[in-house]
This record gives C-alpha cells, sequence and structure tokens, in this order.
C-alpha cells in the first residue's frame, strides 16, 4: 500500500533534525534518534527521506541560502571595494563558522563521511559558488578581474570556510585573524593605498 506522505510529518523531521545536529552534529545522531524526537518511527522516516544526508541538505540548503541573501543585502550598501571584501570574507569565514555553537560543522560532517551511494547533492556547492562568485567580483575593480576566474575564486574561498569550519573551536583571532582577511584582500585589489598626509 502506498503511503501519503504529510508536510506536517516532514517538518516534524527536519525540525527534529535540526536540534539533533546543533545538540549532537551530524555523526554523533542516528535516523532513529530523529524518528524518536520526531515521534515516528525509523521506518516512516524513510517513507520521506532514503538517508540521514537527504535530511542534513534539506535542513540545512535554506539556512545557507538565507546567510547569503542578508551577506548580499548588506553588501549592496557598502560601496568601496575594500571594506565590501573585508565585510563578506569576515562573515563568511570568521562569523559563520562559529554561529550557534559552530553548528555548520554538521554539515561539514555528512560531506565528510557520506557513501556515494546515497546521492551526493552538488546542488547546495554550486549555488554557493555562483553566489559567492557574484559577491566577490563585484569587489573587484575593473582592471582586477582578468586576473581571476570568477569559479576558481570562490572554489577556493569555500574550501577555506571548510578548514575554518571543521576548526570552528578555536578562539576567532586565531581561527580567522584580521592579518588573514587584509592579506587576502591586497592579494585581490592590491596593496591598500598609503594614508595620504595633510599638508602642513
Amino acid at each position: 500500500m502506498v503511503q501519503v506522505k504529510k508536510e506536517a510529518i516532514r517538518q516534524r523531521i527536519l525540525d527534529a533534525a535540526a536540534i539533533l545536529f546543533e545538540e549532537k552534529g551530524f555523526i554523533g545522531c542516528t535516523v532513529g534518534d530523529i524518528a524518536k524526537r520526531a515521534g515516528i518511527s525509523a521506518s516512516s522516516v524513510y517513507v520521506y527521506y532514503a538517508s540521514k544526508l537527504e535530511i542534513c541538505f534539506e535542513v540545512f540548503t535554506p539556512l545557507v541560502a538565507a546567510r547569503f541573501e542578508e551577506m548580499i543585502s548588506i553588501s549592496a550598501g557598502i560601496k568601496d571595494h575594500r571594506h565590501r571584501l573585508t565585510f563578506i570574507l569576515t562573515r563568511y569565514w570568521r562569523d559563520w563558522p562559529v554561529e550557534r555553537g559552530n553548528y555548520i560543522r554538521s554539515l561539514l560532517q555528512a560531506q565528510i563521511v557520506y557513501n556515494r551511494e546515497e546521492g551526493y547533492d552538488t546542488s547546495m556547492y554550486f549555488m554557493t559558488r555562483d553566489r559567492l562568485g557574484d559577491l566577490l567580483f563585484g569587489c573587484l575593480p575593473d582592471d582586477r578581474k582578468p586576473l581571476f576566474d570568477k569559479n576558481a575564486l570562490a572554489h577556493l574561498v569555500i574550501m577555506a570556510f571548510d578548514g575554518f569550519a571543521m576548526n570552528g573551536h578555536l578562539p576567532p583571532d586565531q581561527l580567522c585573524s584580521e592579518e588573514l582577511i587584509e592579506g587576502v584582500c591586497n592579494m585581490m585589489l592590491g596593496p591598500k593605498p598609503p594614508l595620504r598626509r595633510r599638508p602642513g
């Protein structure tokens, strides 16, 4: 007999998983734990999702999308290229990895331990790459844009983010220092111009 899927049950699964991923991490909880928290049987979870990995991506995709919408909105109001790039890198590399007790680490754990047969969904990666690429390229003056490939630059910044997220337990100044962000800004934008002295 075909089971009718109910949106309320699907949402209970996602809500339960979100709480458990925050409390225990992806590795620390099971489909059985998620089912128990949602008040359903483990077999019922598989009516809605093929794996814990699929649940994880459904939990985190809207979260990541919302974070990018917020960053796009705020950065649009920052006119200076260097200030805007500093904001983007600080938000992405320093702030996001430590939010909610390093919550994003659960997503990284899922990506590390997934089984190829579980059907790894690449849509979040490409969404991240495309939005981040647009943000980063929007910070570059026209004469610097030919020096970079937008997708390659975004990929590099994403790979660095993964490292920061996996080490989100470190103090912020050790995780991603202001000097590191300033150095990357210098690589992308060229050296910071010296302050002009007032005639005097």
